[in-house]
């Protein structure tokens, strides 16, 4: 998939889709669950592309500014950290633990071994004050156990942690009930691909019920990484029915077209890997 996503234009238009954005952080506050010292966790979890990150971002960004958090820690997993690459993850985490509190872990970083590092993960969650802790992109309960210190470990009184993940089991341990991240309604996918193909929040009047638009976003089924991407292919195009019928006329992103074909099959595969089930439109 890698050379087909280099191929395409960037768009610099905005990232989100800031309504269900806001919603869905919302309802991320309004389903964490407390312990006895005032602990909450709560969990997202939902298809590879369908917005987790982005929510991510913004519940940390919303959270970050209550002043009861002492340390604040955003850390991105993904799949291929196993091994040393998981240490590089542990050693990170180690680094925004220290640097939230204006120091550098020197010390703390000396460590040599996956469990050195973990002992050390502990430590500074153990002397620390309320952590705010997101970790976005889980793929094993290995990977969670690793980075937070051992399956025993307590996070401070008053700490809250987000975890994201598109396989549900990894989290049910720690968050029994996760929320899931559905995928986008056929009106908010048009204003996000106004966004990324036109630079503004609605689409012309004469491409809103355009066929090429109805084809290509069918295809996308919801999934914003793909919308994305569509509107990476189409932001250099005239914002006209004409310009946009060309490339439907072409079968560039038509399902048999073998461009969109192979893209769209490329992101849905890697989105829906692991997944149990989810919905498409």
């Amino acid at each position: 998939m890698a050379h087909l996503l280099r191929l395409l234009p960037v768009t610099t238009q905005p990232q989100n889709h800031s309504g269900e954005v806001e919603e869905r952080v919302t309802q991320l506050k309004e389903s964490m669950t407390f312990d006895d010292r005032g602990v909450g966790t709560v969990s997202l979890w939902g298809m590879g592309g369908s917005g987790k990150t982005t929510v991510a971002r913004a519940f940390f960004a919303g959270q970050r500014h209550n002043r009861t958090f002492q340390r604040h820690v955003f850390l991105t997993v993904g799949q291929t950290a196993e091994g040393q690459e998981l240490e590089k993850k542990q050693r990170a985490l180690i680094v925004q633990l220290a640097r939230s509190v204006g120091r550098y872990a020197a010390e703390e970083l000396r460590a040599t071994s996956s469990g050195d590092l973990m002992d050390q993960i502990a430590s500074m969650l153990h002397q620390a004050g309320p952590v705010l802790l997101v970790l976005d992109d889980l793929w094993s309960t290995h990977q969670l156990r690793v980075l937070l210190g051992g399956d025993e470990l307590q996070l401070p009184a008053g700490s809250q942690m987000l975890l994201t993940t598109r396989k549900r089991d990894i989290v049910e341990a720690r968050n029994p009930v996760p929320v899931q991240q559905q995928l986008l309604t056929w009106e908010s996918a048009v204003t996000l691909l106004a966004r990324h193909a036109c630079g503004q929040e609605q689409l012309p009047e004469d491409l809103v019920d355009s066929r090429a638009v109805h084809d290509a976003l069918r295809i996308c089924g919801g999934l914003p990484l793909a919308i994305k991407v569509l509107g990476g292919m189409l932001c250099r195009v005239p914002a006209e029915e004409s310009a946009w019928q060309v490339r439907h006329s072409k079968r560039i992103f038509q399902p048999c077209g073998p461009w969109w074909s192979s893209l769209c099959s490329a992101l849905l595969h890697l989105s829906t890997c692991n997944l149990m089930s989810s919905p498409l439109w």
